[in-house]
Order: structure tokens, then C-alpha cells, then sequence
């Protein structure tokens, strides 16, 4: 908001929320994870898609890997790192888009990672349950995470002087760069590659299971990593933790819609005298040739990360997305099949009950697969449950979460 009352745009507010949220919110996103965005400068038609998603490096082979043991990618670790491409995404948004110096929208992180922030609960929870890992496995990530022997208490001051070190030098480095643009233009490669796009219950139910394919590769790993998977909706599933989404538009119309993860504090050792640690993306390859995510050096793994955009009929736009791995796609139907009945305004499609199936093909270590599988909050009310419990066919799990989300 402080950006926009200073006279920024939509791009402008959303660098400023997203380099925010990789202090604040560590376990959720970080500068070397991922973030695609979807962006619809003002006046334009379609809108334009951010592809910060780092491909595999030249030396991520299937044979390299292999020589290593595993059959396939961990969840978390240096096998599990794909080239970052957060940063490089938020920095073509910045050039291209927004109006605003990168000092300007980097000043709120900064000063957040020098001079400290609230620290929230779940990360306390995810830095204590790693504290014992993080000091005899990845001393770095344990230097930044627990500077003082106990994890940090939820509320506490929590600073990284690193990440803050991290930036300043950016600034000072790209201080000289002549214009604008070419200043914002030196701190990143931007072969990004943008390109141009252009009964309820049971019915959404029976699509998503429709939808399902027979999985890319079979077979699936027991036991996970420091960070294997990506975290999730918390209280929709049994992992503490979310990807992040944000959206803004502003007041000449321009709008993003973007979904930063990846580079989680649990996802990968810290690098040191940066305050950062990399991503865990390239978990979503397989180690079996032939396939379209099969592991290449130069590809980008699939991602689960989908931001999205929708026109009403009179014009007005739509900025729209969720944090939840797999569930993303279902859980952005079910929002948008509830707001196309009409029948709630914006907040009451945001609060209502969420369900979705774990059918598919898991996209994150150990890529388990649960068929028949459906899970649903227990507000959706007792009628529709025993209606779907009485109608799921053989072979149908349908599970309460035993949580209330909103």
C-alpha cells in the first residue's frame, strides 16, 4: 500500500510485497526460489506471463544423477536445485513495468531484515523442528536461522543481516548504471522467455477425478527430507506452512497476479554471507527417460504455481490465486465456479469450505499417489458429506481434515 499512496503502480506494489514476504515469511518463498506471475499492463488485451522459473543446470544430467543412488530427486538438498529464477522475474517486472527505483521497493525488506521483524509462529515451529539438522548438517542455514542457541520465540525480533547485506551490495553495485532501466537491467539475465496468453459439489468432484492421467513415471519414495515437498495450505493438509500469492491492481487499471515459493528456509542450506538458501524445484523431474518432465539440462520442471486473471462480462478484471501445491488448480475451480453462480460477493467465495482430490500423481518427493482420495472441510456441512460418503463408489477416501479453515 505505501507504494501505491506514493504515487507507484500495480508493479511497483507487488515488488515491494514480494521481496517483504521472502523476510517475513521464509519458509513460504525466498529470492532464489521461484515466481510466475501473470501481468496485464494497463490498456492491455490479454495479459503477459512472467516465467521466473530457473531450469535445470548444464550439468543436471539423469546419469549424474543416478551415480549419486537415488532413484529419485529428494525433496530438499543441493540435488534438489534448480538455477534460481525468482529474483530475475522480479527484476524484468520492475524494468519493464514499474516506475519506481529498485531502491524504493527494496527499502521496506531491507529494513526489515536489518532491523528485525515479528517473527510468526510457524516459522518458530519450522526453525525448531530443523534446529537439531540444521547444526550438524547444515551449519550455514543454523548461523542465520538460530544466532542464539534456542529458536527464536514467536513475536521475537527476528533479523537477517545477511539478506540485508545481500541487497545493500546490489544497490551499491548497480548504483552507476546510467538509466533506470539499465540500473534494474544489470542486477539480472532476463532470458525469461515472456510469452502471451490468452449439484456442484458432485459435479466438481467428478471432474477433478476426470481430469486425473495415468502418472508420468510409477512407483513412489518413503520418507522425506529437511524440506521435501512444498509446503502447503496448513490447514488443509498435514504439512505447517504455505507458498505465497499476492495480487494487486491499481487505480489506472494495471494488474498482477503472481505466486512467488521455492528457496524455503527448509528447502536447501543457506549460502553463506548471503542469507539465503536456494530452491528445491528440480524435486518435480524424474529420473526415467523419455518422459516430458524427465530431467534435461536448460529445462524448466513443471510447476504447480498458477496465478490467474479473469474478465467479467462488464469488463472489470480479476486478479486471482492460492497458495497449496497441487491443490492450486482445484481449489482456484471451485473459487471461481462459486463467484460465476453469483451467489456470493468476493469474501464470502474466499471463507467458504474447500475440498479437493490427491488422485493425481504427487508433484513433490516422495510423489505419492492416493486414488479414490477426497478431502474436504467439515463446514461444507453434514448433508453434502454423507451425500458424497453414500455416492463415492468403491475404491472412493474421502477424508475430513478435522480443521476449520477460513
Amino acid at each position: 500500500m505505501r507504494m501505491l499512496e506514493r504515487g507507484g503502480n500495480a508493479f511497483d506494489a507487488a515488488e515491494a510485497m514480494g521481496f517483504a514476504l521472502q523476510v517475513v515469511e521464509p519458509h513460504l518463498n525466498g529470492p532464489l526460489g521461484d515466481m510466475p506471475a501473470l501481468i496485464r499492463p494497463v490498456g492491455a488485451e490479454t495479459p503477459t506471463v512472467i516465467c521466473g522459473q530457473g531450469s535445470a543446470p548444464a550439468g543436471a544430467t539423469i546419469a549424474h544423477y543416478r551415480d549419486q543412488g537415488p532413484e529419485m530427486i529428494p525433496g530438499s538438498g543441493l540435488l534438489a536445485t534448480v538455477i534460481p529464477g525468482a529474483c530475475h522475474g522480479w527484476m524484468l517486472m520492475l524494468r519493464d513495468h514499474g516506475s519506481m527505483e529498485l531502491r524504493e521497493v527494496l527499502e521496506p525488506a531491507i529494513h526489515y531484515a536489518r532491523h528485525g521483524h515479528p517473527v510468526l509462529p510457524r516459522v518458530t515451529g519450522v526453525i525448531a523442528a530443523l534446529a537439531e539438522f540444521f547444526c550438524s548438517e547444515w551449519p550455514s542455514s543454523h548461523a542465520i536461522w538460530l544466532p542464539s542457541a534456542p529458536p527464536p520465540a514467536s513475536g521475537a525480533l527476528f533479523r537477517n543481516p545477511d539478506l540485508a547485506g545481500t541487497w545493500e551490495r546490489l544497490l551499491q553495485e548497480t548504483a552507476s548504471g546510467g538509466t533506470r532501466e539499465a540500473r534494474i537491467g544489470a542486477t539480472a539475465s532476463f532470458d525469461q522467455r515472456p510469452g502471451r496468453i490468452e449439484g456442484f459439489y458432485h459435479q466438481v468432484r467428478a471432474a477433478l477425478q476426470r481430469a486425473a492421467r495415468t502418472p508420468e513415471s510409477a512407483g513412489a519414495g518413503a520418507g522425506a527430507g529437511a524440506g521435501a515437498g512444498e509446503p502447503t495450505m496448513a490447514h488443509l493438509t498435514d504439512r505447517c506452512g504455505d507458498t505465497v500469492h499476492l495480487d494487486v491492481i491499481d487505480r489506472w487499471g494495471s494488474a498482477v497476479s503472481a505466486t512467488p515459493s521455492g528457496g524455503w528456509l527448509q528447502s536447501s542450506p543457506v549460502i553463506p554471507g548471503l542469507g539465503m538458501p536456494l530452491n528445491s524445484r528440480a524435486q518435480v523431474f524424474w529420473l526415467d527417460r523419455g518422459l516430458p518432465s524427465s530431467l534435461v539440462p536448460g529445462r524448466r520442471p513443471r510447476t504447480t504455481l498458477t496465478p490467474g486473471m479473469a474478465r467479467r462480462p462488464n469488463g472489470s478484471l480479476l486478479a486471482l490465486g492460492t497458495p497449496g501445491g497441487d491443490q492450486q488448480d482445484q481449489w482456484q475451480l471451485i473459487y471461481s465456479l462459486r463467484l460465476m453462480q453469483g451467489q456470493m460477493n468476493l469474501q464470502q467465495v474466499i471463507d467458504a469450505p474447500l475440498f479437493h482430490t490427491s488422485h493425481f500423481q504427487g508433484s513433490f518427493y516422495p510423489r505419492v499417489t492416493r486414488p479414490g482420495h477426497l478431502m474436504l472441510e467439515p463446514r461444507l456441512g453434514p448433508n453434502v458429506i454423507a451425500a458424497l460418503c453414500g455416492g463415492a463408489g468403491a475404491g472412493s477416501r474421502l477424508r475430513r481434515t478435522g480443521r476449520s479453515g477460513g
